[in-house]
């Protein structure tokens, strides 16, 4: 269980250093509006079709572990590469492969997490909060750190600390993970279930306000003049809400159940985006940041 916690806490910890400042790199860089948004809207939509890609190719060949190793030095490289680019064509391309080789990561640290729980897999929520423990205490310190060296810092500390989840994923027993259905059948079965495309719609239409709050968040909080301390500090407040809805997950879900959850979960990312419309101080995020962990947590659970 330890080595799925570290995991989890070093991926979330360079994601924190890297994923929040993307956007204000490229503004810095010289890319226009619309350029950002196309590299923003880039991972997501990659993710898409490449997590199903990878993770059928796992199945098939029962290749879990050697997969992950390879997409996780793959976005590390990826990652550098990026920063070392500023044309926008450049971009684009490196961008794209980055994505691709993130996609399987957290997919195949989960089903690794959710064998490793077996029967008690309403316990999940516990081990997935040490990745909010690693995004909440990476997160100041990368505003600090930017406000003190640059943007360009965050790429090398998402690589460090990405290096630090290879070593800890390392024995973690990925193809011993028990898949059930294979992948590609599964998929069958699932575009056939009109339930189940109907989940998939709502999520995905309440990902994508969850996604303009990620992607644009701090862009939002510079033109409102806060400070890289200040991001940083918003991001630890989300943090706090995100492990308190992780920690009591298991008795959210026995006292709401799933689908009201989810109701809350939909309903507070509509709260959230309407909250930070109408702010006008910069400081007035941090409250609404508290909305954080049923805009995530509560959905991810």
């Amino acid at each position: 269980m330890n080595r799925i916690k570290a995991f989890y806490f070093c991926y979330f910890g360079a994601m924190a250093a890297l994923m929040p400042f993307l956007v204000l790199y490229y503004e810095q860089i010289g890319l226009s509006g619309r350029q950002i948004a196309v590299l923003a809207a880039l991972p997501p939509l990659m993710n898409l079709f490449a997590a199903a890609l990878w993770n059928g190719v796992a199945d098939a060949f029962n290749q879990h572990k050697r997969l992950q190793m390879v997409a996780i030095a793959g976005a590390i490289g990826m990652a550098l590469l990026v920063s070392q680019f500023k044309g926008f064509g450049q971009l684009t391309g490196a961008v794209a492969l980055w994505a691709i080789f993130t996609a399987p990561i957290m997919p195949l640290a989960d089903n690794a997490a959710l064998n490793l729980l077996q029967g008690r897999k309403h316990l999940y929520g516990r081990l997935r909060l040490w990745g909010a423990v690693g995004w909440g205490l990476m997160a100041p310190i990368s505003g600090l750190l930017v406000e003190r060296f640059g943007l360009s810092w965050t790429f090398y500390a998402y690589a460090a600390i990405l290096g630090g989840g290879i070593i800890a994923i390392w024995r973690l027993p990925l193809d011993s993970v028990q898949m059930g259905t294979p992948f590609w059948q599964g998929l069958t079965s699932f575009v056939r279930n009109r339930a189940w495309l109907i989940f998939l719609l709502s999520v995905f239409i309440a990902g994508v306000g969850s996604g303009v709050i990620n992607s644009y968040l701090f862009l939002y909080m510079q033109s409102l003049g806060a400070s890289s301390t200040l991001m940083g500090i918003a991001l630890t407040v989300a943090t706090v809400s995100e492990l308190t809805v992780f920690a009591t997950s298991d008795r959210l879900l026995r006292w709401l159940g799933v689908r009201w959850l989810l109701v809350l979960a939909f309903g507070a990312v509509i709260v959230r985006m309407f909250a930070y419309a109408a702010i006008s101080q910069p400081v007035l995020v941090l409250p609404v940041q508290l909305l954080h962990g049923l805009t995530f947590s509560a959905m991810w659970v």
